[in-house]
């Protein structure tokens, strides 16, 4: 790895030395008929210290990477054999396979998951909450105090929320979403530890306008 950064670094400064290509090679220009140029850009990539990085992680972890990029390759090959369309004129957020508001549902799941297998701790935090129990050693602070700091700013933002002149549903929906992508882009860190993290294109704001329809929604809202 060492050896190829500083040849491919050498050979950005003097053009001169060789390259060997180790980054992004799109293959879609090797699948230019239908159904297959569905696909879009493929990239392949050969980056040793990811490599690396991927014994450390768990098998369930980076199974998932590689299976769920082939398995959106498949989709959109499969959108294309189907005939499936989108609207016409329409941005790429509203053509099929619909990616993106898969990856919101995707980090929506996370998070129903994350509390489902997590219900014995959040019980056991709940009744530390009621019965005022001390910080551990691995604790910042007890847990009535952590839990009335997050009611606090919760409130905060959804009070600034409707000083601003929303509705009083849109902010809460917006605001529960909001913690949701954080709950999942967390659990997405902490499982993966991955250095940087991009959470679906459909954030909380495109997913509240486009489930209820910007219609249902007033002016401040939107």
């Amino acid at each position: 790895p060492l050896f190829l950064g500083l040849l491919n670094t050498a050979h950005e400064n003097w053009p001169l030395v060789p390259l060997i290509q180790v980054r992004q090679t799109d293959l879609s220009p090797y699948f230019a008929s239908r159904p297959w140029n569905a696909m879009g850009r493929t990239p392949v990539s050969f980056y040793p210290f990811v490599i690396g990085i991927a014994f450390l992680l768990s098998r369930e972890v980076t199974f998932s990477c590689w299976f769920f990029y082939l398995f959106t390759k498949f989709e959109q090959i499969m959108s294309a054999v189907l005939g499936v369309q989108g609207v016409p004129g329409a941005g790429p957020l509203s053509q099929p396979p619909y990616l993106d508001h898969q990856g919101a549902g995707a980090f929506l799941g996370i998070v129903v998951l994350t509390l489902w297998f997590g219900k014995r701790h959040l019980r056991d935090t709940w009744l530390a909450i009621r019965e005022g129990h001390v910080a551990g050693q691995e604790e910042a602070m007890p847990p009535r105090t952590a839990a009335i700091v997050l009611a606090a700013c919760f409130l905060a933002l959804y009070g600034f929320c409707r000083v601003a002149g929303m509705s009083p549903f849109a902010p809460l929906a917006l605001l529960t979403l909001v913690f949701a992508y954080m709950t999942a882009a967390t659990r997405v860190r902490a499982e993966a530890g991955n250095a940087w993290l991009f959470g679906p294109r459909v954030d909380p704001n495109l997913l509240v306008t486009g489930t209820l329809g910007s219609k249902a929604l007033s002016t401040p809202d939107l």
